[in-house]
């Protein structure tokens, strides 16, 4: 079975089978020779947009944690408030103060 595809396919490549557009103006080893050529090209261009892109993450700068506060309390119910304040730094240099707090309560016991 193999040899029978292998000896059809050497008669695609070594016949007048054609494509059209391309085999008409030229043979069947340039137009394996055209594909091959576009096909490095398309698969180079593809390569370099990925680059460009994975790039562009490393290039933005990240925000600087400055200072980073946490406390937090027990009331006599159980309930635990935890506060959290953070400050952040830009890389053109603004500043972001950020407040969090968080109350928990214990589950009820039966």
């Amino acid at each position: 079975m193999a040899g029978h595809l292998w000896r059809f396919r050497r008669w695609q490549l070594h016949s007048d089978y054609s494509v059209p557009t391309i085999v008409g103006r030229y043979g069947t080893r340039e137009a394996f020779e055209y594909f091959m050529k576009n096909k490095i090209v398309i698969r180079t261009a593809v390569i370099c947009v990925a680059t460009a892109a994975l790039t562009g993450f490393l290039l933005v700068g990240c925000d600087r944690e400055v200072s980073n506060t946490k406390s937090s309390s027990e009331s006599s119910s159980g309930t635990v408030k935890t506060k959290e304040k953070t400050v952040t730094q830009a890389p053109d240099g603004t500043t972001t103060k950020t407040d969090e707090s968080k109350s928990t309560t214990p589950p009820e016991k039966p």
